[in-house]
């Protein structure tokens, strides 16, 4: 963004607007949803209820390289706008068969589920879930298809979704699903417990939620759920987020300890022990490493206070005051804030995440003007610490009943827009006029994973490390689910300062690997493909010195990620010994018993090649003595 000086004094005014910081003289983001998307409301049932059930999400779901938005209603159809380009909007969810118009509309998540390069649909309903599947690749044609009956089968227990989220525990290149539920409909005897699903990938899913312990951890009042890497041991854990003490389970996280099979795969609650457990009417939640220390931090709203949740490598500390984000009630009435969806976003591209929260009274229509409350925006300060409110002049402090709010680049302008859901009321688009004038600069990353066995296609859970010239590092966490029962875009968003050069980017995918990519130039939306690891073959054991005693059984093995047989062979030097395999499966290990016959010594290897190609082989990095 070059358009604007970074900083304006007014003199006569007496204040000065520093570098990085936000002018309160100028309106951030303006409100476009008439112009955009038509007069919108978000349509209710009549019924007393409670005044919870909304859902958005933006997704390029033609893959015509812009962003469109889908949003629940709770009665009727849902919308799905392709964008057009040019600010033009049109509802083409009935025509393309994702309206869904027969269900009490809820949470909405998008991710590419079955690698085939199209973004599908769940939705977290509130009288039973539905999966539309995108035909993009199938037929060319951007389509969607309800195959809820296949996809789970068995499962019909239609609970009260409020959120999904998409992420690969096991990391075998397919994403797997966590669905929040929320307090029953009276009169369903539905239930309330989250849902885990494993994805086997042949399109079908499995219900895998005794791995997070049942009822027992499961059974709150759930609003929403991330996958996100707390511990930065390499896989996804759980941030669940439990509307308490309304529902009888608090806050949970937990810990992704692994296994080899994904349905009997290990999973630790462990929130009390990294100081993470937490009652309080929990209702939004936003990731986002806002001190730039590698580790992500948690924030996540409330009836009254919020809570946020410094990340001390692992444990957590809660640093809401110190931040200054302790706001817990509205200064013009006295009244607790009621806070719901939120997200960490760089709004004003300066390289630092701020929080935009939105806010919404639980009275029913027609009351809540007696309960005003405005949404929330704060500006990161860049000290690693606190925030500033910035709300007044921000363009979205509107006081309706807010609820989810998810943040993409629908113009094409690298400047992060917003869009908000107010139950029961009109929605509002709000487009960025800020950015474009501060001239900070940006860059927008979209992943593609290469597919099972490697990552899935949407690069989901994938750590990406920026570094700028000025020195500066940055670090996100690529997600689907967040906020409440939304999906902001699933790309990385950077603001890059006045840096028009990123010096490296280093993406680890889910896979594990580790792809770097330099000098790149600022202002784009680029993509970034995963590239797999060159073949090779690593001999693990043995691995020199040890004594291999003739007649005795021993284990080879090694790594290697090559899909056809191997040799293997003893050598001493140069020399072949013996032929320990002739051909055996890449599979890591072979058991052998050494030959009596062969002589004594301490010049031994072992070397293991592919038989498809020879090249790709590896030696014991020392020799070893037989006897």
């Amino acid at each position: 963004m070059r358009s604007a000086a970074a900083y304006v004094s007014i003199l006569l005014l007496g204040w000065t607007c520093l570098p990085g910081e936000t002018s309160q003289a100028q309106t951030l983001f303006t409100d476009v949803t008439v112009s955009t998307l038509g007069n919108v409301t978000h349509t209710v049932s009549a019924l007393p209820d409670l005044r919870i059930g909304t859902g958005a999400a933006w997704f390029d779901y033609d893959r015509d390289g812009d962003l469109d938005l889908y949003m629940t209603n709770r009665v009727g159809a849902n919308h799905l706008w392709r964008n057009d380009g040019n600010g033009v909007f049109v509802d083409v969810a009935a025509a393309v068969g994702a309206a869904d118009a027969s269900h009490d509309g809820s949470g909405v998540a998008v991710a590419d589920y079955d690698n085939d390069g199209d973004l599908d649909i769940y939705l977290a309903n509130s009288d039973g879930d539905v999966l539309l599947k995108n035909q993009l690749t199938e037929t060319g044609t951007a389509t969607f298809i309800d195959v809820t009956a296949t996809a789970f089968p068995g499962i019909t227990t239609p609970q009260r979704g409020t959120s999904a989220a998409w992420g690969d525990y096991d990391k075998d290149g397919f994403l797997d699903l966590y669905v929040t539920n929320h307090q029953e409909i009276e009169g369903t005897g539905a239930g309330s417990q989250d849902r885990l699903f494993h994805n086997n990938g042949d399109g079908t899913f499995t219900d895998v939620s005794y791995l997070l312990g049942g009822d027992d951890n499961l059974g709150g009042y759930g609003f929403v759920a991330t996958w996100t890497d707390y511990d930065n041991d390499g896989d996804l854990d759980i941030l669940l987020i439990n509307d308490c003490p309304f529902g009888p389970v608090g806050t949970k996280l937990f810990r992704n300890d692994g296994g080899s099979d994904p349905l009997a795969w290990t999973f630790t609650e462990v929130s009390a022990s990294v100081g993470a457990a937490d009652c309080r009417n929990g209702m939004g939640i936003a990731v986002g490493d806002y001190d730039r220390d590698g580790w992500m931090d948690y924030f996540y709203t409330n009836i009254g206070s919020p809570l946020l949740l410094h990340n001390n490598g692992g444990t957590f500390t809660d640093v809401t005051a110190a931040a200054g984000l302790d706001d817990g009630v509205v200064p013009a009435t006295g009244n607790d804030r009621v806070t719901w969806g939120a997200i960490f976003f760089d709004y004003d591209l300066d390289g630092f995440l701020d929080l935009a929260v939105a806010a919404g009274s639980l009275k029913r229509s027609g009351t809540a003007g007696t309960d005003p409350q405005p949404n929330l925006l704060y500006h990161n300060d860049g000290n690693g610490i606190s925030f500033t409110d910035v709300s007044a002049n921000s363009g979205i402090d509107e006081t309706g009943r807010g609820r989810t709010l998810i943040m993409g680049d629908y113009d094409g302008d690298g400047a992060p827009d917003l869009f908000l859901v107010d139950y029961g009321e009109n929605v509002h688009l709000y487009r960025n006029d800020y950015a474009n004038t501060t001239g900070h600069h940006w860059l927008i990353l979209d992943l593609q994973g290469a597919g099972p066995p490697l990552s899935n296609r949407d690069g989901i859970g994938a750590k990406i490390k920026l570094t700028t010239p000025d020195g500066a590092v940055q670090y996100c966490e690529t997600r689907s689910g967040t906020s409440l029962g939304g999906g902001s875009d699933i790309a990385a968003y950077f603001g890059l300062n006045n840096n028009t050069l990123v010096s490296q980017v280093q993406v680890t995918w889910p896979s594990g690997i580790v792809q770097i990519v330099t000098g790149l130039a600022a202002d784009q939306r680029m993509t970034i493909v995963e590239a797999p690891a060159p073949p090779e073959i690593t001999v693990t054991s043995p691995n020199g010195r040890e004594t291999w005693i003739k007649g005795t059984a021993y284990t080879v093995t090694w790594t290697d990620n090559i899909s056809g047989n191997v040799k293997i062979r003893l050598l001493k030097g140069s020399t072949t010994a013996a032929i320990i395999a002739a051909s055996t499966p890449s599979d890591g290990s072979f058991d052998w018993t050494v030959p009596t016959t062969l002589a004594d010594g301490s010049n031994y290897k072992v070397e293991v090649l592919s038989l498809d190609d020879p090249t790709i082989r590896d030696q014991s990095d020392r020799s070893f003595r037989i006897r």
